[in-house]
Protein backbone atom coordinates (compact mmCIF):
# COMPACT_ATOMS: atom_id res chain seq x y z
CA UNK A 1 0.00 0.00 0.00
CA UNK A 2 1.53 3.56 -0.82
CA UNK A 3 2.58 5.78 1.99
CA UNK A 4 1.72 9.13 -0.58
CA UNK A 5 0.80 9.55 -4.16
CA UNK A 6 2.48 13.11 -5.64
CA UNK A 7 0.83 13.79 -8.45
CA UNK A 8 3.98 15.31 -11.48
CA UNK A 9 2.18 18.26 -13.92
CA UNK A 10 4.68 17.04 -17.12
CA UNK A 11 2.85 19.08 -19.56
CA UNK A 12 0.18 21.74 -19.11
CA UNK A 13 -2.40 19.38 -19.80
CA UNK A 14 -0.82 16.59 -18.42
CA UNK A 15 -0.32 15.17 -15.14
CA UNK A 16 1.23 11.45 -14.11
CA UNK A 17 1.14 10.06 -10.33
CA UNK A 18 4.58 8.75 -8.38
CA UNK A 19 3.19 5.93 -5.76
CA UNK A 20 5.65 5.98 -2.92
CA UNK A 21 6.21 3.12 -0.73
CA UNK A 22 8.28 2.45 2.24
CA UNK A 23 12.10 2.05 0.98
CA UNK A 24 11.61 4.08 -1.82
CA UNK A 25 14.30 6.78 -2.44
CA UNK A 26 14.06 9.70 -4.08
CA UNK A 27 16.30 9.67 -6.18
CA UNK A 28 15.37 6.70 -7.89
CA UNK A 29 12.03 7.72 -7.62
CA UNK A 30 12.97 10.90 -9.80
CA UNK A 31 15.10 8.82 -12.09
CA UNK A 32 12.65 6.16 -12.88
CA UNK A 33 9.75 8.94 -13.86
CA UNK A 34 12.14 10.96 -15.86
CA UNK A 35 13.00 8.18 -18.39
CA UNK A 36 9.74 6.89 -18.10
CA UNK A 37 8.07 10.09 -19.28
CA UNK A 38 11.26 11.53 -21.43
CA UNK A 39 11.79 14.43 -19.12
CA UNK A 40 14.78 16.42 -18.41
CA UNK A 41 18.05 16.37 -16.40
CA UNK A 42 16.69 19.33 -14.55
CA UNK A 43 13.41 17.94 -14.35
CA UNK A 44 14.67 14.80 -12.58
CA UNK A 45 16.98 17.78 -9.99
CA UNK A 46 13.93 19.75 -9.33
CA UNK A 47 11.63 16.10 -9.03
CA UNK A 48 14.13 14.53 -6.81
CA UNK A 49 14.35 17.67 -4.29
CA UNK A 50 10.51 17.69 -4.08
CA UNK A 51 10.38 13.88 -3.30
CA UNK A 52 12.72 14.11 -0.71
CA UNK A 53 10.67 17.42 1.00
CA UNK A 54 7.67 14.74 1.04
CA UNK A 55 9.54 11.94 2.08
CA UNK A 56 10.90 14.00 5.00
CA UNK A 57 7.70 15.17 5.94
CA UNK A 58 6.66 11.35 5.86
CA UNK A 59 9.47 10.18 8.03
CA UNK A 60 8.36 12.80 10.71
CA UNK A 61 5.14 12.11 10.68
CA UNK A 62 6.02 7.97 11.37
CA UNK A 63 8.58 9.00 13.74
CA UNK A 64 5.87 10.42 15.88
CA UNK A 65 3.12 7.98 15.17
CA UNK A 66 6.15 5.43 16.44
CA UNK A 67 6.90 7.63 19.77
CA UNK A 68 3.00 7.98 20.38
CA UNK A 69 2.65 4.05 20.62
CA UNK A 70 5.73 3.60 22.64
CA UNK A 71 4.49 6.43 25.26
CA UNK A 72 0.68 4.57 24.96
CA UNK A 73 2.21 1.22 25.69
CA UNK A 74 4.05 2.67 28.90
CA UNK A 75 0.67 3.82 30.03
CA UNK A 76 -0.90 0.76 29.43
CA UNK A 77 1.26 -0.73 31.06
CA UNK A 78 1.87 1.49 33.95
CA UNK A 79 -1.74 0.69 34.96
CA UNK A 80 -1.64 -2.90 34.57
Amino acid sequence: MPLLFIDVNIAPDQTQRISIFDGDTPEALALDFVLKHGLSERMRAKLENSLKIQMEDIDEIKEQQRREREEDEAEAGALN
